[in-house]
């Protein structure tokens, strides 16, 4: 029980070098596109959005991180000789592979979670985000004025200044485009603008209004306009992808295009193959570790990425071809490179536990 508890110890460090390593590689890129997406938020609302979007990539990291560590932790032990001392030792070696597997469960269940309750309602909260922080832009424009870019580039808007006074907004432009072809420009003396419900409401008073429609162009003078524009341009999604397992479970039988049946069975089932993955890599890990103990660290890690790799190219790129497209069952698409996983785990484990 001691050595399983040094082990357990041991894999638990490494996993929290693992994933604090990818995390210092991936919070630059996240947050540079976190400040391009919402450039006037204020830092909790920055912060928030760095936090869904790590969820988003959490499931599929973490079990890297899980395999590079299961790699460096048994490695280590073989390196050191330890392992040697612990078989001299009578200690069945299979034991020795109990932390890797608890581990590796834990980790198994909370991808699970994430990605069966959590992540399908990431987009939407994330565009609730968007919303929120734009709203908050709209009365914190700075002295010198503000632009505001929202509704994916749908309206744009800039403002000299803000009363807060009055909570009017003086020298306003506002711009709204629907399509490549038609484009509003508003170009008004002082405006009414705020968000509700995911909706831009924004009342004009003396105001020029320009309109573009298929090369065509009106102008007009007004004392008064009201405009309304959808913030939230995705609507509720019957994607896959966005959908719980019950919600997909629900969904299915008033899918009235079957073709596209095979897509909702085989994101069901990937979402637990992928978190199954975990359990695989707490034997190829290991075995890996044990069976390049003569060589270097580096190259049991570089074994390990190539694992990874193959794994992610099988389950992402091929299986899913063959599952969402019909040529392939969809349960056995999504299952497959798990199973193939498996099967190379178990024969590469046999191998280093008997050398």
């Amino acid at each position: 029980m001691k050595l399983q508890l040094y082990i357990l110890r041991q894999l638990i460090v490494s996993v929290a070098f693992s994933v604090g390593g990818l995390l210092l590689v991936a919070l630059p890129g996240i947050a540079v596109r976190t400040v391009h997406e919402i450039p006037s938020a204020r830092a909790v609302h920055v912060a928030q959005f760095v936090a869904i979007s790590l969820q988003n990539v959490v499931p599929y990291v973490l079990p890297i991180c899980f395999l590079l560590a299961t790699v460096a932790t048994y490695g280590r032990l073989a390196y050191d000789r330890e392992w040697t001392a612990i078989q001299m030792a009578g200690v069945r070696p299979v034991k020795l592979l109990l932390p890797a597997v608890l581990v590796g469960g834990v980790l198994g269940a909370f991808a699970l979670l994430l990605l069966t309750q959590v992540l399908p309602g990431g987009k939407a909260r994330q565009r609730l985000l968007l919303v929120e922080a734009t709203s908050e832009a709209l009365t914190n424009l700075g002295p010198g004025g503000a632009s505001l870019s929202f509704g994916d580039g749908a309206i744009v808007l800039e403002a000299v200044r803000f009363d807060k006074t009055t909570g009017l907004m003086h020298q306003v432009f506002l711009r709204r485009t629907n399509d490549a072809a038609t484009r509003e420009d508003y170009h008004a003396d002082s405006a009414r603008i705020e968000i509700v419900d995911g909706e831009l409401l924004a009342e004009l008073y003396e105001l020029m209004y320009v309109a573009r429609r298929d090369g065509e162009l009106t102008q007009m003078w007004s004392e008064e306009v009201q405009v309304r524009q959808r913030l939230e341009t995705e609507q509720a999604s019957t994607s896959p992808r966005y959908l719980t397992n019950a919600q997909i479970r629900a969904h299915v039988p008033t899918v009235e295009d079957k073709t596209a049946v095979p897509r909702y069975w085989f994101e069901l089932h990937y979402r637990y193959a992928l978190a199954a993955v975990f359990l695989v890599f707490a034997f190829l890990g290991p075995a890996t570790g044990l069976i390049a103990r003569k060589g270097t660290q580096l190259g049991a890690l570089s074994i390990s990425l190539g694992y990874a790799l193959v794994h992610y190219i099988l389950q992402m790129q091929v299986a899913k071809g063959l599952g969402t497209s019909g040529a392939w069952d969809p349960v056995l698409a999504a299952w497959a490179p798990v199973a193939v996983g498996a099967v190379a785990s178990f024969w590469i484990t046999r191998r280093a536990l008997r050398r």
